[in-house]
């Protein structure tokens, strides 16, 4: 993205930063258009005109005059989005019969679309998502209970390798507190079997009372 400032790609005039309810824009201040980031699209526009959009802009090439992004100021690519009045994906269950088609612009180095006057205002606006069921709230509470799970695990794991890192680095640049410290061990505890070390710790412990 350039470091210039947003330019019309109509008239190339400096796009004015706008906010009108929850819709934030960069628009012409002729009146020619304005620029919507995909992320703010998605909480103004249907899901699936978003995605188709972004699918073909992706997908098709710039036309013989392309609109310059008025971001980066790189040509755009011109696409003809379809739209419709629910939110499946197309020929997905649930779709229902197009309403009519708009040509917008789309950058897709920026994430960014150029609507002209008032090709925004032809755009069925986003439906409120349902709320979820019961079935799905459980399934969500099991998947952040085994999260939560794995992350505890993971981190103890993590924690006692540190530990277990630090002293072996420690003895590793220390050969000579290597041997010392082995040479202890050996002198007074001698396990030959880890399953024998309570005994012996007693048997140590006693004898350090003479």
């Amino acid at each position: 993205m350039s470091l210039e400032s947003p330019r019309c790609p109509t008239c190339s005039a400096s796009l004015g930063r706008t906010s009108t309810g929850d819709l934030d824009t960069w628009e012409c201040p002729a009146q020619h258009g304005f620029a919507l980031t995909m992320s703010e699209a998605y909480g103004q526009l249907q899901d699936d005109e978003i995605a188709l959009a972004w699918k073909q802009a992706r997908e098709g090439t710039a036309p013989d005059l392309p609109a310059a992004c008025p971001m980066c100021h790189v040509a755009m690519r011109r696409i003809d989005l379809a739209f419709d009045s629910d939110e499946a994906l197309e020929e997905s269950p649930g779709d229902t019969e197009n309403l009519g088609a708009i040509a917008i612009d789309v950058c897709v180095d920026c994430q960014v679309f150029w609507f002209d006057n008032d090709e925004f205002d032809q755009l069925p606006r986003d439906l409120e998502n349902a709320a979820p069921s019961q079935e799905e709230l459980r399934v969500v509470a099991e998947g952040v209970a085994a999260l939560s799970s794995a992350i505890d695990e993971a981190e103890a794991a993590r924690a006692a390798q540190s530990i277990d890192g630090r002293i072996d680095s420690m003895l590793d640049r220390s050969p000579a507190l290597r041997r010392g410290l082995e040479s202890v061990v050996g002198r007074f505890i001698n396990v030959p079997d880890i399953g024998e070390l309570p005994a012996r710790r007693t048997e140590f412990t006693e004898r350090s009372h003479y």
